[in-house]
This record gives C-alpha cells, sequence and structure tokens, in this order.
C-alpha cells in the first residue's frame, strides 16, 4: 500500500522512516502520551527538501520490544487522541489465506509473535493486552504456532477490534478495503482519490528481484515477470 500512495506523490512510508521503525516511534510516544509520529513525521528528499510524511503502513514491531498500535492497549486511542481527523486504512484478507500465509513464510517472525517477544500465543493475560485476556484459550509455544485455526480466530479478532474502534471514534476516516476484491482498485480510488493504475503487487525481500532478474520488487496486477531458469547462461556465460 506504501508503493499504492508514492505512485500519486504521496509521503509514505512502509515499517521505517529515515529515523527508524515506525512501531518503536508510535510506542515511545504512546509512552510519553506524545503524538504517535513525533520525531519521526519528515522524510529529507534526494534534493535536501524536508517534507512532512502523509502516509504509513506496517506501524508494528515483533521485537524485542514488540509492538501493535492496533493490538496493545492504548495503541489506537493515541492516535485518535492527536490526530483526532485522521485516517485509519485496514486492507484485509481471507483469514484463512492469511493464517496459512504467515505460519508458512517465516518461523522466525511467527516464533517471536507467539512465545518469545509478543505472546500472541494465547498467554496474552498481561499488562497491555486487555482486550485479548478473554479471546483464547492458552495453548502456548510450538503447539499453538502449527495451529492455523489459532491464527485464524487471532486475525478475525484483530478486524473487529479495528472495526468497533472505529465506530467508536466517528471524527476519524475509516477505510476497509479487501485484497482479494477484484474491485478494490476501484474501491481504493473512490476513497483516496489515487488512480486504480497505481495498485501494484510489491513482493518482500530481494530474493525476489533475483529470482525473476529485475529491478522492482513490484508489478501491476497479472504481470509478474517470469523465473528465470537456473540451467540456462545469459551472454556473458554466467
Amino acid at each position: 500500500m506504501s508503493e499504492y500512495f508514492k505512485c500519486a506523490g504521496i509521503t509514505s512510508h512502509h515499517t521505517a522512516t529515515q529515523d527508524g521503525r515506525i512501531g518503536i516511534c508510535m510506542m515511545e510516544n504512546q509512552l510519553k502520551d506524545k503524538p504517535p509520529m513525533e520525531g519521526c513525521d519528515t522524510e529529507l528528499t534526494k534534493k535536501g527538501v524536508i517534507k512532512p510524511i502523509e502516509v504509513i503502513f506496517d506501524i508494528g514491531l515483533q521485537g524485542p520490544p514488540c509492538y501493535y498500535a492496533s493490538v496493545h492497549d492504548g495503541g489506537l486511542e493515541n492516535i485518535a487522541k492527536h490526530y483526532p481527523e485522521g485516517t485509519i486504512m485496514l486492507v484485509t484478507r481471507n483469514a484463512t489465506k492469511w493464517a496459512k500465509s504467515i505460519t508458512g513464510w517465516n518461523g522466525k517472525i511467527m516464533k517471536l509473535w507467539a512465545d518469545e517477544s509478543c505472546h500472541f500465543d494465547g498467554s496474552l493475560e498481561r499488562e497491555g493486552m486487555e482486550y485479548w485476556a478473554s479471546q483464547f484459550v492458552s495453548a502456548r509455544g510450538d503447539i499453538s504456532r502449527k495451529k492455523v485455526h489459532y491464527w485464524i480466530d487471532f486475525y478475525e479478532a484483530h478486524t473487529q477490534k479495528i472495526r468497533e474502534f472505529a465506530l467508536k471514534h466517528l471524527s476519524l476516516t475509516y477505510v476497509e478495503v479487501e485484497l482479494e476484491n477484484d474491485k478494490m482498485a476501484e474501491q481504493l480510488e473512490l476513497y483516496t482519490g489515487v488512480k486504480q493504475s497505481c495498485v501494484q503487487v510489491c513482493h518482500p525481500g530481494p530474493h525476489w528481484i533475483r529470482k525473476h532478474d529485475t529491478t522492482s520488487k513490484c508489478h501491476p496486477p497479472g504481470e509478474e515477470p517470469p523465473e528465470i531458469d537456473p540451467d540456462v547462461e545469459n551472454d556473458d556465460g554466467t
């Protein structure tokens, strides 16, 4: 989504700004009762111009320390308190597909999410997790990480929490779009004014770029470049 807004010339960041991880900034500011992005809300362009950051995505950190504004108590409230006319955008997807994807994608992240840092393994009975206290039966460690249905419930509860929050804070603008919806690009243009053509499919990490011999991790929907055949030599013999 960050690339979508950048396509329209909007200053947008995913995960981190030039001042560091967004999650760390938001956590420290919440503890100090300051605006979530204070001290990390500008960007220095290549031309040396300082511009305000208008859009941020992936506002969490798996840690340690672990912090997610939409999960930990007070995170969303701090956003509404300091940005009462701001916009919260939630991009949803099929919960089962998400759960299967996240449990099979990166074991290190799941270990941090489960029992090492975030305790999203069902053992959420700790300070800062009041919303989740009665959501799940404790199922610690490796067992819970292998239970896809647990993460499906977690995902759906997270979505519901944000919806409930939006209904209680009507000064905010709340936008929700579904990733697998064929009309997602059309809906985004309606809600944001950014053209549908700016919607792209983006892939994580440099491995995908090398694997497809391309210079960008993003491409228009349906136009993914083919994978390189490792057995075919280039003209230079490589």
